[in-house]
């Protein structure tokens, strides 16, 4: 008996991933849509299912192919002590992305290129006053990654580790919004950064992000590519370069950006620091996404 519903339970778990795979080929790659779309129009105002979640996800974020992606990203970031919104810093942020297809979902490798700026002109800047502290602090020029994610039909697989970091955490998926023509996706990042010196406190990351893009297009398999748009806010604990001691508070960020196939639809300012500092990868970006990570600071 043990053993036959041990063979059942095996089975619905097959035939579940089977399911899934089978949607996200459909999306994926020009198989006929008729019964995805039948399943998420059930519920047209919300979707929370990850099996339809998924490959939606892949072509807003990525695309259904494994072509290169480039994002960019215009944000702004503030101290927040007692609710009060301080000024910091702005960002240029410049993001590479490749999607890798497996049977049980797919693989996402990623860099991101983040340059800071003033706040209120939004020129690059290699330092600025702290505003609580009044201490001049250098901002690093970052360089987050690669990374590899693992975005599977059950769960999403964080890397365990970094240069210099460990991670643990989740990453949530959703809920979707299907309105006017566009599909929106909410995707939720929940992690703790520990620094393997043993001497830097954990870093606490929460990174919210609405990606929206045509449904048409979406569910469209002859179109790996999407226009896509992003809303993004983060809310973190002090990291260590800002020189933040006791004091009490957090770190709040937010942007917005599009993706893009070509490097000449990044804002002007965001391109031209790129030819400033990386002109190699501008040259060569899917052997940037090859190298080894780089130390997370």
């Amino acid at each position: 008996m043990t053993s036959n519903k041990h063979s059942l339970l095996s089975n619905r778990l097959w035939d579940r991933r089977s399911l899934n795979a089978s949607i996200m080929g459909s999306l994926l790659t020009g198989v006929s849509l008729s019964g995805v779309k039948a399943a998420t129009h059930q519920s047209p105002a919300v979707m929370t299912d990850r099996a339809t979640l998924l490959p939606f996800l892949r072509k807003l974020k990525y695309a259904g192919d494994d072509r290169l992606v480039i994002w960019w990203l215009e944000v702004q970031t503030y101290a927040v002590v007692d609710s009060e919104l301080i000024d910091l810093f702005a960002q240029h942020i410049v993001s590479l992305h490749k999607a890798e297809t497996r049977d049980d979902g797919f693989d996402a490798i990623s860099l991101e290129l983040i340059f800071h700026a003033d706040p209120k002109t939004f020129e690059f800047v290699e330092a600025i006053t702290n505003p609580l502290t009044g201490e001049t602090v250098t901002l690093p020029q970052r360089i987050v990654g690669p990374t590899r994610l693992s975005y599977l039909f059950d769960q999403t697989e964080l890397p365990e580790q970094l240069p210099g970091v460990t991670f643990a955490g989740d990453i949530h998926l959703g809920p979707a919004y299907e309105a006017n023509g566009s599909l929106w996706l909410d995707e939720k990042f929940v992690t703790r950064v520990s620094f393997t010196d043993g001497v830097r406190p954990d870093y606490y990351v929460n990174d919210l992000s609405t990606y929206e893009g045509s449904y048409a297009e979406l569910m469209n398999s002859e179109k790996p590519f999407v226009s896509s748009r992003v809303a993004f806010n983060s809310i973190t604990s002090w990291p260590e370069w800002l020189k933040m001691g006791e004091q009490k508070g957090s770190k709040f960020s937010r942007g917005s950006g599009q993706n893009a196939l070509d490097f000449n639809a990044l804002p002007r300012t965001t391109l031209q620091l790129m030819e400033r500092f990386y002109p190699d990868i501008l040259q060569d970006p899917d052997r940037a996404l090859r190298n080894p990570p780089a130390t997370f600071e």
